[in-house]
């Protein structure tokens, strides 16, 4: 990327010139109107660059190859994500034609689930709910499925709330402290999961690339790509060569959190 090359020519006592070539040289490259194509990242490094899905992503498989496909995605509430207009679960699952939908933070209660599954999607009937008893309308999961096989090799998915690495956060120096990103969660995920035997799907494809899931409402973090990679796809290392394609999907919008996918050769 110009941005980064340039780095390496400008001497010390610069860095305010250096910032100013990056952000430049960003806003010529960058669509304002694709917001994640933005390189945003504090200390990036060489040969990064930023998560596009229209370019990265590996082309389908062909008709006679069997796979199985997951999309993970945090919410924020469904009642109030399945009142837009713009932004429905149906429309989702007309373009990407999943198996499996896993919902976190579906914020709803026990007496609400019927009435959420009759109007969600037709020709997904196999599903799970989980729904707090202690604080009513928080948290709360949710697996949506048509009918599979059960197999022994895991896959694990969801918001886990941890940016494991520096290029899975837009500014890591000035979040040490902060929750998702302090030393003693990123070593429990590499402990917990990593040293475990998942293998993250979206870094395996993507070492070098710099996609988030997350963006703070506060500060329009989404219009800058100032965010985080907090949703993930955590396969066991015995299925991890199967995976066709792991991806995030950050034009659809409705939650702070933008769904990722999945997709499982079988």
């Amino acid at each position: 990327m110009y941005s980064l090359s340039i780095f390496k020519h400008l001497g010390k006592g610069k860095e305010q010139l250096k910032r100013n070539v990056f952000f430049q040289s960003v806003n010529l490259t960058a669509n304002h109107d694709e917001p994640w194509t933005i390189f945003a990242h504090k200390k990036p490094k060489d040969g990064w660059i930023a998560y596009n899905p229209k370019t990265l992503r590996p082309p389908p498989l062909t008709g006679t190859a069997k796979a199985l496909k997951l999309i993970s995605w945090n919410v924020n509430g469904l009642r109030g994500l399945l009142k837009l207009d713009s932004v429905c679960i149906k429309q989702l699952a007309q373009r990407e034609e999943f198996d499996v939908l896993c919902l976190q933070e579906t914020k709803l209660q026990e007496k609400d689930v019927q009435i959420i599954k009759e109007k969600l999607l037709d020709g997904y009937d196999n599903s799970f709910w989980t729904c707090s008893v202690s604080k009513l309308g928080y948290s709360g999961t949710a697996i949506i499925s048509r009918e599979l096989e059960k197999s022994k090799p895991v896959i694990l998915c969801g918001d886990l709330n941890c940016a494991h690495e520096e290029i899975d956060i837009y500014n890591p120096t000035g979040n040490k402290r902060s929750a998702g990103f302090t030393d003693e969660e990123r070593q429990s995920f590499q402990k917990n999961f990593l040293n475990r035997g998942f293998v993250d799907t979206f870094r395996k494809q993507h070492p070098g690339i710099v996609g988030y899931t997350y963006w703070g409402y506060r500060h329009g973090g989404r219009k800058s790509n100032k965010g985080w990679r907090l949703d993930y796809f955590l396969a066991s290392e015995s299925i991890a060569d199967n995976v066709h394609d792991s991806y995030i999907i950050p034009d659809v919008a409705g939650s702070d959190h933008c769904p990722i996918g999945l997709v499982l050769k079988l």
